[in-house]
């Protein structure tokens, strides 16, 4: 009986949809593809996240603040490049709300308070 239940435990874990953590994407270095801004690379700490996108010309840092194990909010934009296409976020916060993680990528929804916009984003994790 033991030898059945075990079988039955055994198949029933390999059937679960195991899904790395929001921990797993809290730091790194990560890549946003997008066809109307091209591509940005993105390199995030725990308290800070840095955007580089070649074809705008544009490289922002900001700081972050976690309100979640799966959300947290980027603000006081330092913009060192492309200040003229991006001046009015230096005032702006963004809500990351992280939805789904696979191996290879992560699926996010963005909020602006300033344009008040909502989007879905797809993240490629790169380390």
């Amino acid at each position: 009986m033991k030898i059945v239940i075990g079988i039955i435990l055994l198949f029933s874990v390999s059937y679960l949809d195991i899904k790395p953590a929001c921990s797993t994407v809290k730091t790194g270095d990560f890549k946003l593809i997008s066809r109307h801004t091209g591509t940005t690379l993105i390199h995030r700490t725990a308290t800070k996240q840095v955007e580089h996108n070649q074809k705008l010309n544009v490289k922002v840092h900001y700081t972050l603040k976690w309100l979640d194990a799966c959300q947290y909010q980027m603000f006081d934009a330092k913009i060192h490049k492309g200040e003229e296409i991006i001046e009015g976020r230096k005032t702006d916060t963004t809500t990351v709300t992280i939805t789904d993680i696979q191996p290879t990528f992560y699926t996010a929804t963005t909020t602006s308070t300033i344009m008040g916009l909502s989007s879905e984003v797809k993240v490629d994790i790169l380390k």
